[in-house]
């Protein structure tokens, strides 16, 4: 009878196995929340006198550092109250968004240029007292939205910033 062995004749090399890939989430580690405050400005013709609202927000966004490439999702309320004449006008915004964002140079000096776009829902309201009665109407939409936008190193770990959104 013959007995089978097995051995080794060269040395062999052992390789680790590979590690698993990360998340698209967690490759992101450049996270940020952010205060945001500005003014949101409405159509004359639709929200005259109340059209200069101001705003205030908050939003989440990452961005990978190797790539610029990030998400971001954020809500923003706005208000203004105002008199025409006898009438008492009052308008407010609320909207919840959320979509891509592209970082320029984000691993490069302390300014980093970003355009992101993606989907919103925003509920707009406006309220007319006048001395013969009061009326209120309210919606919500779906939308689009596009931003351009700046934010720069003050200091660790307070950022700044400027941006321009547009809602379709």
């Amino acid at each position: 009878s013959e007995a089978w062995t097995t051995g080794v004749s060269a040395p062999e090399a052992v390789a680790a196995a590979p590690r698993p890939p990360a998340s698209q989430l967690e490759s992101m580690s450049s996270r940020h929340v952010t205060l945001l405050m500005g003014e949101r400005m409405l159509d004359e013709d639709d929200w005259d006198p109340v059209e200069d609202q101001w705003a205030g927000g908050v939003e989440v966004d990452g961005t990978d550092p190797s790539s610029g490439h990030g998400y971001e999702f954020g809500m923003t309320y706005s208000r203004d109250d105002d008199d025409d004449g006898p009438v008492d006008v009052e308008g407010n915004t609320f909207d919840v968004y959320g979509g891509y964002r592209y970082t320029f140079r984000p691993d490069e000096q302390s300014i980093h240029p970003y355009l992101s776009g993606g989907l919103a829902v925003i509920r707009a309201e406006a309220e007319v007292d006048t001395p013969f009665g009061n009326d209120s109407d309210d919606v919500v939409s779906p939308g689009a939205y596009v931003r351009a936008g700046t934010a720069f190193d003050l200091g660790d770990p307070i950022p700044g910033g400027l941006h321009y959104r547009h809602i379709f």
